[in-house]
């Protein structure tokens, strides 16, 4: 029997977070969330990627007010360089704002742009894809 694929979804928006988590555990993924807020230091997540190795992650566009004021949008941005610079795992970029950064988010290393609120079918295709095309 195959070993359950591990997914991290890191977002600072609870319902978010814990939605996703609870979707994919009902189909057999290993989903936790990670709540993204002011007790996290700001890049210490591609380091817990890195330690943790899981076999995707989401990660929020936007940090909202969890990392204090700033760039908004540019925190997931430069998370996401940071996650890329060290590990190969596939990552899912989940933001509410529509698609305006989806070109640079993809150009940065996103697998995928999701936008919530987002279609289960389609959230569960789009893990399973992600999950079996990195299988050897």
């Amino acid at each position: 029997m195959e070993t359950p694929k591990k997914i991290h979804i890191y977002h600072y928006e609870r319902g978010v977070g814990e939605l996703i988590a609870e979707i994919l555990s009902r189909r057999n993924y290993v989903a936790e969330y990670i709540p993204i807020s002011r007790e996290v230091a700001f890049g210490s997540i591609a380091e817990e990627i890195a330690t943790k190795n899981p076999d995707l992650v989401f990660l929020a566009l936007n940090f909202g007010s969890a990392v204090g004021a700033g760039t908004r949008f540019q925190e997931g941005l430069e998370e996401l360089a940071r996650i890329k610079a060290r590990s190969q795992v596939p990552v899912v970029m989940v933001t509410a704002g529509g698609t305006s950064y989806r070109e640079e988010a993809l150009r940065k290393g996103a697998n995928e742009y999701l936008t919530f609120p987002f279609n289960v079918n389609e959230l569960v295709s789009l893990v399973d894809k992600l999950t079996i095309s990195q299988q050897h």
